[in-house]
């Protein structure tokens, strides 16, 4: 409609059924406080309607964060979070932890305990993310690395191949030998493997690559690997 044309009612439609009508006497129109959905607006004046293309308006989907732990070891404060939202959401996320000045989705320099944190989108919708729990690593190092040798004769000592953290994620083991080979298969590891093969028969000493596929949530996926010497002692 040209400027000589005012004032133009224009009605918005969603399909068939009548939304809002207003009255406008310039060239900008809003309407707010829309669901997501298909619509499409209707101007009119003394000389005719016109009719828009299409508008399409979209909604942003949930708000969802997958949390990646790391332990700390025993008496220090070397812990940290990190909360992946994998565009969920509006984007542009802000991030308020409890008790703490970081406004990033990653916390470090952490203590063993409990965390919570608020995440809050560009539409300005809300997360709470609770009980973020940081553990006192089981062995020295990082969550996902693993003791180096094993032992398992009985004693009690090394007995096990304890993996940091394997618990707070599902994850799968699998064990090859020196030439590739698989020889043991788990999957949800819990730290319970004593050099054996996945018929439960005792394998030779030797050196064993390991390889942890750990699944964090939200499509994402790590592997992390190493190798482990299988010792039985007398």
């Amino acid at each position: 409609m040209s400027e000589g044309s005012f004032p133009i009612t224009a009605t918005l439609k969603s399909g068939a059924t009548t939304v809002r009508n207003i009255q406008v006497n310039s060239a900008d129109i809003s309407f707010t406080g829309l669901v997501a959905g298909s619509y499409t607006i209707e101007f009119s004046n003394g000389k005719g309607t016109v009719t828009s293309n299409p508008i399409v308006i979209t909604q942003p989907s949930k708000l969802v964060g997958a949390e990646k732990i790391n332990c700390s070891q025993k008496g220090k404060s070397d812990g940290n979070i990190e909360i992946n939202m994998n565009n969920t959401g509006a984007g542009k996320y802000g991030f308020s932890w409890f008790g703490l000045s970081d406004v990033d989705n990653v916390v470090e320099n952490l203590a063993k305990g409990f965390y919570n944190v608020t995440v809050t989108d560009a539409n300005n919708c809300e997360l709470r993310i609770t009980n973020l729990e940081v553990k006192d690593c089981v062995i020295e190092g990082a969550c996902n690395t693993a003791i180096d040798v094993i032992t398992p004769n009985g004693d009690g000592i090394n007995d096990l191949f304890i993996i940091n953290c394997v618990d707070d994620n599902p994850s799968d083991l699998t064990v090859f030998d020196r030439w590739g080979r698989t020889v043991f298969t788990e999957s949800n590891y819990n730290n319970t493997w004593q050099g054996v093969d996945s018929k439960g028969e005792n394998l030779k000493e030797g050196a064993y690559i390991w390889v942890l596929t750990v699944n964090f949530g939200q499509g994402r996926r790590e592997i992390y690997k190493g190798t482990v010497t299988l010792l039985r002692g007398k």
